[in-house]
């Protein structure tokens, strides 16, 4: 069942880049899950990515969408540059309770909002995917499921990189979507 899984999932990264047409424009590609963790997604977070002591996790969502990129000039450079995510959020029984937004912004179905700021980054363990991350909270909610977090980690990132082509000075200004996923993980405190 993995090696099909992952089949699946392989076959779907490539044909999320494979369409000439969709280089040069907004993509949406169907959603899809990462594999279940056999021990949570922690038991492979890399040391760079560890939360500091006194910290609790307190839940863990799938983020499944796509990550936005625009065709920019970067100091006489045509490149794709990151505008931000776009993705929804599951519980571990694939219901969507949320979104993932540029920011970057996690917003829970409850109302409460977290927003996060990147202190680390290791890579992933999939390959021709973004990298994994340990943010630092930079926003409270004071109520609701992001209430109080401290720390977000993204572990097992699946996708979401740029092509190596299709960004070049006819192509400037163009947006391109690259289907990703994720688990994330909300720590707290410990009380």
């Amino acid at each position: 069942m993995r090696i099909a899984t992952s089949a699946v999932l392989l076959a779907l990264l490539a044909l999320g880049g494979c369409n000439v047409a969709s280089r040069f424009s907004d993509v949406h590609v169907p959603e899809f899950f990462p594999q279940s963790p056999d021990a949570g997604p922690q038991a492979s977070a890399p040391a760079a990515l560890a939360v500091p002591p006194g910290n609790r996790l307190v839940v863990v969502l799938v983020g499944s969408g796509y990550q936005d990129y625009q065709c920019v000039d970067k100091e006489g450079t045509p490149t794709w540059s990151l505008t931000g995510p776009e993705a929804s959020l599951y519980d571990s029984a694939t219901k969507k309770v949320g979104s993932h937004s540029a920011g970057p912004t996690w917003t829970h179905e409850d109302g409460s909002v977290v927003h996060g700021k990147m202190i680390a980054q290791a890579p992933s363990i999939a390959p021709s995917s973004i990298p994994q991350l340990l943010l630092a909270a930079t926003s409270d909610a004071k109520e609701g499921t992001f209430a109080n977090v401290s720390y977000i980690q993204r572990l097992r990132t699946v996708g979401g990189l740029p092509p190596d082509y299709g960004c070049d000075t006819v192509h400037l200004g163009a947006r391109l979507g690259k289907q990703y996923s994720a688990y994330y993980l909300f720590y707290k405190p410990a009380a």
